[in-house]
This record gives C-alpha cells, sequence and structure tokens, in this order.
C-alpha cells in the first residue's frame, strides 16, 4: 500500500539502546520494519519522537514512511509521526483501517509531507544540491556582466590598435614608395615620403601606449566592478582579493600590491580568488598559473610567504605579518624626555665606576679593581653604586671616592 513513496504504518516498540531504535508495523501487514534516529524524518531527533509517540497508546501512534532496502532489509526510512488532527483527517470514514484511496487523497492534500519524510542526510545532500545550483547560477550570471563590461571596454582597446595598425600600412606604403622613388633618382621626392612614413610610425606608437594605458585602466574599472558588485556586503579590509576578469600582468601586479599592504597592516592571512578557470580558452586558466608561479617564487618584500588551495579556484596565502613583531609608537616627547635623563645618570655612574677602578689599581688591594667587571653591569642608580662601593671598599665611604651622578 503505497502512495507517492509513502507507506503508512503503526509505531510498534521503540527500544533506548544505544544508538536507540525502533520498529513500524506496517498499515496493511508484513513484517516489522526497523529505523534508527539516522532514519526519521522531519528533521526530528529521537527525543522528539519518544513524545510524540508518548501522546497515543501503545502501537497507536501512525506514521508515515518509505520502506528502503538499499541495505540488504528492509527499513523505514524518514519516518515522520503524525498528530491527533491529521490522524482524524487521514482516517475519514474512522473506522482506524487506512486504505489506500484515504493516503493517496491525504497525500495529495499534503504535498508538503514528501519533503518532510526526508531523513537529515537527505535533507544535507538537497541543500548542498540547491546551493551548488544557486553558486553556478550566480556564477553565470556574474560571468555575463563581466563579459558585457570586457565587450565595452575591448571595444575601445581595438579601436586604437586598428588605427595603429593603420598607421603603420601607410607607414610601410609611404616607405615602399619613398624606396622606389629614391631608386629612381628622384632623391627629395624620396626623401620628402620617408619623413612622412616617420610619422605615421610615431603615430602608430602613440595608439600602442595609449591602448596600453587603456588597457590597465579597463583592468582597474574591472577589479573594482568585482570586488563591489560580486560580493556585496563583503567589506574590502585587506583580506582577500578576486581577480576575475583580469589581465594576467594587471592580476599579479595587484596580488603583489595586495599582499604587501596586507603585511604592513599586520593582517595574517589573505583569500585571492583565482578563478577555477571555466571561462578560461583551450590554453587554460591563465590568470591562476601566473599567480602560482609568482607565489612559488615571491618578489622581494614577499620572502617567506606559504599559501594553501581552499578549493578549485582560490588559495589563501599566509604572510610574514604572524611572525613579524608589531611596531611599537614612538614615545611620546615627555616619555623621550625622561628615558634621556635616565640614559644621561647612567652615563656619568659608568664614567663615576671607571673612575674609581682606576684609583683601586693604584691602592694596596688592586685586586679588587677586577670586580668592577661586574659593576659595569649595574645600573647607573646611586644607591646601587653606593652599595656595591661599600661591598668593594668596607674601610672607607663611597661618597668620598666617587662623584655620585645628579
Amino acid at each position: 500500500m503505497a502512495a507517492a513513496g509513502l507507506v503508512p504504518g503503526r509505531i510498534k516498540t521503540l527500544l533506548d539502546k544505544s544508538p536507540p531504535f525502533g520498529f513500524v508495523t506496517p498499515e496493511g501487514g508484513g513484517q516489522d520494519l526497523y529505523f534508527n534516529e539516522r532514519l526519521l524524518g522531519g528533521g526530528k531527533t529521537w527525543e522528539d519522537l519518544k513524545r510524540q509517540v508518548a501522546e497515543f497508546a501503545p502501537r497507536n501512534a501512525l506514521a508515515l514512511f518509505t520502506v528502503d532496502s538499499s541495505s540488504g532489509r528492509p527499513q523505514a526510512k524518514g519516518l515522520i509521526v503524525l498528530d491527533r488532527r491529521q490522524m482524524d483527517e487521514l482516517d475519514g470514514d474512522g473506522d482506524h483501517r487506512i486504505s489506500a484511496q484515504e493516503i493517496a487523497q491525504f497525500l495529495a492534500a499534503h504535498p508538503e509531507l514528501k519533503d518532510a519524510s526526508l531523513t537529515k542526510q537527505e535533507r544535507e545532500f538537497r541543500h548542498k544540491a540547491d546551493e551548488f545550483q544557486k553558486q553556478k547560477q550566480q556564477n553565470e550570471g556574474n560571468a555575463q556582466a563581466r563579459d558585457a563590461l570586457f565587450k565595452r571596454q575591448d571595444a575601445s582597446e581595438d579601436a586604437l590598435y586598428a588605427k595603429r595598425d593603420a598607421e603603420n600600412a601607410e607607414a610601410a606604403r609611404l616607405r615602399e614608395e619613398g624606396d622606389r622613388l629614391w631608386n629612381a633618382g628622384r632623391k627629395d621626392e624620396a626623401k620628402e615620403l620617408h619623413a612622412k612614413a616617420k610619422e605615421h610610425q610615431a603615430q602608430a606608437r602613440t595608439c600602442k601606449q595609449k591602448a596600453m594605458e587603456l588597457d590597465w585602466k579597463n583592468n582597474e574599472e574591472m577589479f573594482d566592478y568585482v570586488q563591489t558588485h560580486e560580493h556585496p556586503g563583503r567589506t574590502r579590509d585587506g583580506s582577500w582579493i578576486d581577480l576575475h576578469g583580469l589581465s594576467a600582468d594587471f592580476a599579479v601586479n595587484k596580488t603583489v600590491q595586495a599582499l604587501k599592504e596586507a603585511t604592513d597592516r599586520g593582517i595574517g592571512k589573505v583569500e585571492v580568488i583565482i578563478g577555477a578557470g571555466h571561462h578560461s580558452d583551450k590554453g587554460g586558466p591563465v590568470v591562476k598559473k601566473r599567480i602560482l608561479e609568482m607565489l612559488q617564487a615571491p618578489p622581494a618584500g614577499l620572502q617567506g610567504i606559504s599559501f594553501e588551495m581552499e578549493n578549485d579556484g582560490a588559495v589563501f596565502v599566509t604572510l610574514l605579518a604572524l611572525n613579524r613583531p608589531l611596531k611599537r609608537p614612538a614615545p611620546a616627547p615627555a616619555e623621550e624626555a625622561g628615558a634621556a635623563s635616565k640614559r644621561t645618570a647612567r652615563s656619568r655612574g659608568q664614567a663615576a665606576l671607571a673612575s674609581m677602578r682606576d684609583r683601586l689599581r693604584q691602592r694596596p688591594k688592586p685586586d679588587l679593581a677586577d670586580k668592577y667587571v661586574q659593576a659595569e653591569q649595574v645600573q647607573a642608580k646611586p644607591s646601587k653604586i653606593r652599595s656595591f662601593l661599600s661591598w668593594i671598599c668596607p674601610w672607607r665611604s663611597s661618597k668620598e671616592d666617587v662623584p655620585l651622578p645628579k
């Protein structure tokens, strides 16, 4: 007895083992079917199921499920327990028996039960599949928007390159005509044509330079568009960068710049979105290849970085900032003045100790002068100097021998 894959049955028993499991008796007869928490539907836990079943008399709780024999033995999968209102609606004639017609009418009135009977694993799988499709559609939409922007940009660049080619072609024609006149002995006319050819060559170089500058500008526009429109709500805080739609040279330059800025700001890890290359030409993803080559042999200022592939289209770069101590802020004027005063006092104390060492060498006990080696490690505070001199010269006052720093 099945409609839309769902079968009615009565909960026979629940066993609180480890893990817990139970059995359900199909309404149309047949062997009892095993189920456990993993096979429950509706996102329910075992405790939820126990509370629902406890509302009914033993073996009277009505459930819907599908029969699954994939494991070798029939099991009740996606099991959901109906409440009293649903049971009354299902058993329309009140005979406490569920016919095929009744289950078909009930499921037709409640199509949501088909999804409710999915197990947790099936729900997670469907959710991941839905998310994948949404992401795929979003990526396709983003790619189409980038292509539209690229075509508009490319048209301007193509116009400049077309003009460059026309100028080069005219220069070649003029040189060829000038060479012909030169060989015919009409050298003045030939020189004039050669001069015009050089002017057209200069115009061609100008067009090429403008096209290259426009290409860089267009890359900047594409970069800002991708960061803003393809990552709505994501703050551009320096911890990520997206290289979709960029030329290889610009992408490498922008990545190096971003990594250096992140290092200076103390950011430890940067996500570099390089793209999986699904829209690349036959040669494969050029940007991805160039970025990985750069990371394997980083330029000056980035040596020592490491990276790992997050997925096929992104890489995490770990920077030196993780191991680099933070720069100490410059001391305030008052703090600097205090530090200078301490350094001056220490210098005076060291000079006084050196003078005392020389004087002791001329005394009856010159071996005491060697103890001044230790004194050089003593901070030059008057109290410590006096204490030290009292230790090595107990017969005289240190105040009489050493001009203590003020």
